[in-house]
């Protein structure tokens, strides 16, 4: 191969251009989108590489002449010495004389991977659509070694594999991808696209059920089914107990279409199987496991050998067991006793709202533990009470477990507990309650309402309105279903100095109900009045929040309000 002469460089004005009819010598350089008597075409552009050749700003097609021959050159180096004066290999802006693309011939990918199987078609799915708005369907794949399951991204054939497992017929796949199988590390998951192939052939084995293979069976009776629930990554989902002959277990169902096929299952306790389910590892019960059902999973009417039972005669959780829990773990029921109550609340925001939280300890005859109260439940516990408390779940701090209710948690008043585990008092927090006599002068009250169903807050809200839409989640309801969320800052002037207290929620409902002023709700303006009206009130304090108020005399008519400015010498 030979370098490019001077003389025929663009830098000595020839510009790379050669009559097209006259075939190139060595170093010659062809003119843009012209092509010779060999079918040679190069690019308009030219620069100097290092070692003197005109290099082409984009690939083109060139070739060397050796002894009046042309052969393509590599297709990235310079033919010359393949380096640059850096002592690197040359890059993607090859030179033009001396480089080439290269035309190999493209084979299929089946010559070079196992892209190929046969088998038979088991429990095709619905078409369904992906977060990603791909339309997809299942089905499972029964293959020499076992079952797959099998994931379709061509709806078009969807009556092909329809008909293939109606019938049982022995098909082949070509050109899938095998991918790694988490729920069974010795098989793999089969995906298939445009690019399958599915024919008919012939094969040397039998069809089978896939129960035969793979234990994702199971009967038994369905137990508490939960309302609908949306996640923090809003899937729609609701969970269950269920109660198979090994025990219970829980339940979490992502196809909320067969709602009312689970209801229907526990109020009439009818013995049902699931089909196609997964069954995870249970932290509550190392022995047990949790059940998952998508939209594969199949529920049918069944018999079984064993009776109905509660979900209370098969455990009990007590808190030394709950302490031992990793996070995120439900707590179907526990009975304890109130041993301690945070005076103060806070207001937090999370789930895109307003929230307020009240820190309680309760306790068994095991251990204690700290449970988070949230808004209407933090009404619903008293000090030295007992409850069962139904449908918590367990979270971590600091690698310290403990406990938090949920929407579906329930708080029933039972008899007071005997034996109790006496109160730690390392970690309990000792709160000052002061008694503050004030007089108000300045108020800022302010009101959020949030979706009960996505416990978010709105962006619009008509309070004198029967009905409204979610602003988040679109569902249109009732004003009542409606929660708010109400803060506030007084500014009041006592005997010890001057005040700026914070008023939540809970200690504002429980004066406006102690005074018959529930009309005031809704309306910031008129609570505001009212507390600049009244004046002097007795607040009891914690942390600089109001935890109870009441006016100094509701039924005398407060004086008007003198101030004196200050004196400027």
């Amino acid at each position: 191969m030979s370098k490019c002469d001077s003389d025929s460089s663009p830098t000595n004005g020839t510009h790379g251009v050669r009559d097209p009819e006259k075939p190139p010598g060595p170093g010659h350089h062809l003119s843009s989108n012209i092509e010779n008597k060999k079918g040679i075409t190069v690019s308009p552009i030219f620069h100097e590489c290092n070692f003197g050749h005109d290099v082409s700003n984009t690939i083109n097609i060139t070739a060397n002449i050796v002894n009046g021959v042309i052969e393509p050159a590599s297709p990235y180096t310079c033919p010359q010495v393949g380096m640059n004066r850096g002592g690197q290999r040359a890059t993607k802006r090859s030179c033009a004389p001396c480089t080439d693309m290269t035309t190999a011939p493209q084979k299929r990918e089946k010559e070079n991977t196992d892209d190929t199987i046969a088998g038979y078609i088991h429990r095709v799915s619905r078409i369904m659509t992906s977060a990603k708005r791909h339309r997809y369907f299942t089905a499972t794949f029964q293959s020499r070694e076992g079952f797959h399951r099998t994931v379709i991204f061509d709806v078009d054939r969807y009556a092909r594999f329809q008909h293939a497992s109606t019938n049982q017929t022995p098909v082949e796949l070509e050109h899938i991808t095998k991918e790694h199988s988490f729920n069974d590390p010795s098989s793999f998951k089969i995906i298939c696209n445009r690019e399958t192939i599915l024919t008919d052939t012939s094969i040397d084995f039998p069809v089978k059920r896939e129960k035969e293979n793979t234990d994702d069976t199971i009967a038994g009776y369905i137990h508490r089914v939960s309302r609908i629930m949306t996640s923090a990554k809003c899937h729609r989902y609701f969970t269950a107990t269920f109660q198979s002959r090994e025990g219970f277990h829980r339940t979490v169902i992502f196809d909320v279409d067969r709602y009312a096929l689970f209801q229907h299952a526990s109020t009439n306790q009818t013995p049902v199987e699931l089909e196609c389910i997964t069954k995870e590892h249970s932290f509550n019960d190392p022995s047990s496991f949790k059940i998952i059902c998508n939209r594969e999973t199949i529920l049918t009417n069944t018999s079984v050998d064993f009776p109905v039972k509660t979900v209370d005669d098969f455990s009990k959780f007590t808190i030394d067991k709950i302490k031992t829990m990793p996070s995120k773990q439900p707590i179907p029921s526990i009975d304890a006793h109130v041993s301690a109550l945070q005076p103060a609340t806070s207001q937090v925001t999370k789930w895109g709202g307003d929230h307020e939280a009240k820190e309680c300890w309760i306790s068994d005859s095991t251990s204690s533990i700290q449970l988070t109260l949230w808004n209407k439940a933090i009404t619903a516990v008293e000090l030295q009470k007992s409850y069962r408390f139904s449908n918590l779940t367990t979270r971590q701090f600091l690698g310290e477990t403990f406990l938090t209710i949920t929407p579906s948690t329930k708080i029933t008043p039972i008899d007071t507990l005997k034996n109790i585990h006496p109160m730690p008092t390392e970690g309990i927090c000792n709160e000052n309650v002061l008694a503050i006599e004030a007089e108000v002068t300045a108020v800022s009250i302010t009101q959020r309402h949030i979706c009960d169903l996505c416990h978010k807050n709105q962006a619009t809200f008509d309070t004198k309105s029967l009905k409204n839409k979610c602003t988040e989640c679109k569902m249109h309801q009732y004003t009542c279903n409606f929660n708010t969320s109400t803060t506030g800052v007084i500014n009041c002037k006592a005997a010890t100095g001057t005040h700026k207290l914070s008023l939540y929620t809970t200690a504002m409902n429980t004066y406006l109900q102690n005074n018959n002023l529930q009309h005031l709700v809704n309306d910031t303006g008129e609570l505001e009045n009212h507390f600049l009206d009244r004046r002097n009130f007795t607040f009891t304090v914690a942390q600089n929040v109001i935890t109870h108020m009441q006016a100094a005399s509701l039924s005398e008519t407060p004086k008007p309000y003198t101030h004196t400015p200050p004196l400027h010498m």
